[in-house]
């Protein structure tokens, strides 16, 4: 009846296997690694990430429907203008 493995599984009559979704986030959350970053990196991660929403809205046109004009001179003007991984972890140490 029951398949023994990581995850129990039920067959069904069809033959085919059925995992409880209770079976299936316990296995997920016991391979669950924790990961904690430092607050002031999470910060400005934030603040990149709402500086490139802010000049990507900026260029939003609507007429009925919105539409997004962002080129690729704008898209790479503001990759250059947002700071990388390594400059923000620079930062902060």
């Amino acid at each position: 009846m029951a398949e023994e493995g990581i995850i129990r599984a039920v067959r069904l009559p069809t033959g085919k296997l059925r995992y409880p979704k209770s079976e299936i986030m316990e296995a997920v959350k016991s391979y669950r690694i924790p990961v904690e970053a430092p607050r002031d990196l999470i910060e400005e991660y934030f603040k990149v990430k709402q500086k490139a929403l802010d000049a990507i809205f900026s260029h939003v046109k609507i007429s009925k429907k919105a539409h997004l004009e962002f080129d690729r001179e704008d898209r790479k003007r503001l990759r250059d203008e947002l700071p990388t991984r390594v400059e923000i972890l620079q930062t902060l140490r």
